[in-house]
């Protein structure tokens, strides 16, 4: 997400919170260290998509939304509500894992529209 504290300067970026969901800037292409620069793509396809799904052997279709987790650098399937901002969308059916240890996450082809 974009930074949307004291220190905002249109630049920096940090991992969401619940608060500032609606900030959210793209899919980071690799690794970015702490106070360094980094590619953030914030629209089109991409290969690999970081997904978080919720562990209930659910299935999502490919077209379903991707929205942004709070407290982790990933994305997750939700139901678009009206008015929701869908940033970004399944390019691939996926389905969840049945393990209910804990939630699933892996990557996916999709389709990122932050801009």
């Amino acid at each position: 997400m974009f930074d949307v504290g004291a220190s905002v300067n249109g630049v920096r970026v940090t991992q969401g919170s619940a608060a500032d969901l609606g900030a959210y800037a793209g899919v980071a292409d690799a690794d970015i260290a702490n106070d360094a620069y980094g590619l953030v793509q914030a629209y089109g396809y991409r290969a690999t998509v970081y997904c978080k799904t919720v562990a209930n052997s659910s299935t999502y279709s490919a077209g379903s939304g991707l929205d942004p987790v709070a407290d982790v650098w990933s994305l997750t399937p939700s139901a678009v509500a009206a008015g929701d901002k869908q940033f970004a969308f399944l390019c691939e059916a996926i389905t969840d894992s049945s393990d209910t240890s804990s939630a699933y996450s892996a990557n996916f082809k999709g389709f990122i529209r932050a801009l």
